[in-house]
């Protein structure tokens, strides 16, 4: 009896939900003007920026020089913005700059896109602190520091939007994942409470929480590049993890053999920033094959032992 009821109650909310968000559709206004994205040298943030820029100013965030010069020479309709999230420093000298550019050319800045961001996988009680703590800097604190110095300029615009890239990772969490799950889940909460807070400016906060992307981030965290090569007890980890590991390096080429293109990525982040009716949460792409919505869902359905017996092969 108590599943039947259970059914019934998932029935009926799967069918008000999608009532509830129509009717509670929020309409923001879209104004012509400059976008800035960070983490746009390559990936999910290269292919928003040069499709953006069919519409829109767009300054794209990249950490170096010479990644700059490189944009400039093959994306010649980009800004190209050194922009280290890290850097407090330089994050306030990308400020002045964009600020400046924006003046000159009499535009205003509608459009944050927080894309910039680092991945790694190792098991939590191997896990290196330090390497820990860099990653929360971009993927947390980097957001804090860039939104923190644009905010202004949004705010004058009058018609601001900041989109926040995060991860399915959180709603499907595995092993290995801490520290980049537990970014990317204290990054959706800070997601959720900027929402609030910024509406009395009118400026829409959304979430993007994509499943495997082609991006060139994967190539940068796994291979000899994989964290648990340099775990601080690297004979320890092998004696009790050295399976995972293995199993660890298939499952992400299947995940990759899997993974959609960046299109869904930037449908999404388009639909964010130049829609009069911008979702708060965008679930794209897929894991396994399996679409993030539909795993979104799952996660939702069940408990957290079913959800255990569900991700321990992950």
């Amino acid at each position: 009896m108590r599943c039947a009821w259970l059914t019934v109650l998932v029935l009926l909310l799967a069918g008000i939900h999608p009532c509830l968000r129509a009717l509670l559709a929020k309409r923001f206004p879209v104004a012509p003007g400059a976008v800035l994205v960070t983490g746009a040298s390559s990936g999910i943030g290269l292919h928003a920026a040069v499709a953006l820029s069919a519409e829109v100013v767009v300054f794209a965030g990249v950490r170096s020089e010479k990644d700059a010069a490189r944009l400039k020479q093959s994306y010649p309709q980009l800004r190209p913005v050194v922009l280290d999230v890290t850097s407090t420093e330089k994050v306030e000298a990308a400020r002045k700059e964009v600020s400046a550019a924006l003046g000159a050319e009499e535009l205003k800045l509608v459009g944050l896109v927080n894309n910039a961001g680092i991945s790694r996988h190792l098991i939590f009680e191997y896990e290196n602190l330090e390497e820990v703590m860099k990653l929360y800097d971009v993927n947390v604190f980097g957001v804090y520091r860039v939104t923190q110095a644009f905010l202004p300029l949004l705010r004058a615009s009058g018609a601001g939007r900041v989109v926040n890239v995060g991860s399915i990772s959180p709603t499907t969490p595995a092993m290995g994942y801490t520290s980049y799950a537990g970014s990317k889940n204290a990054l959706e909460s800070i997601n959720d409470v900027m929402r609030l807070e910024l509406a009395r400016y009118n400026i829409s906060v959304s979430l993007l929480k994509p499943g495997m992307v082609h991006s060139a981030l994967h190539e940068k965290i796994s291979g000899e590049n994989a964290a648990w090569r340099r775990a601080k007890d690297l004979e320890g980890f092998r004696e009790h993890w050295g399976e995972w590991a293995e199993g660890f390096e298939e499952r992400r080429r299947n995940r990759e053999a899997h993974a959609d293109g960046a299109e869904v990525t930037t449908e999404a982040i388009r639909h964010a920033l130049r829609s009069e009716h911008p979702e708060t949460r965008y679930v794209v792409a897929n894991v396994h094959g399996i679409p993030c919505q539909a795993l979104s869902w799952l996660m939702w359905l069940l408990p957290d032992r079913g959800k255990d017996l569900l991700l321990a092969g992950n």
